[in-house]
């Protein structure tokens, strides 16, 4: 795995610090809403489990989309990936 070049990624306890920290925890986390969430696993196989919401947002570099449970709850997911701050953001 590569970020970057110039930056070596360190995943030993003596080298990683407290980065390492927060990289464990954040996906310690992530692993816990995705076990604790079905709309994000139950449908995964399922087209109906899976709808995009927005995908021709090239200007704002935005994608979202819906994951969908069994029993009708559902999660959106909402992409930027720009360091710009959509407040306010509309779609649907």
């Amino acid at each position: 795995m590569e970020f970057c070049r110039e930056l070596r990624l360190v995943f030993t306890r003596e080298e990683g610090g407290e980065w390492h920290k927060g990289v464990l925890g954040w996906v310690k986390a992530l692993n816990h809403l995705y076990t604790q969430t079905p709309a994000l696993f139950e449908q995964d196989y399922n087209p109906e489990g899976f709808e995009w919401l927005v995908v021709d947002d090239h200007d704002n570099s935005v994608f979202a989309f819906e994951r969908k449970a069994k029993n009708g709850d559902s999660v959106i997911v909402v992409s930027n990936f720009t360091p710009i701050v959509r407040e306010n953001y509309r779609f649907g």
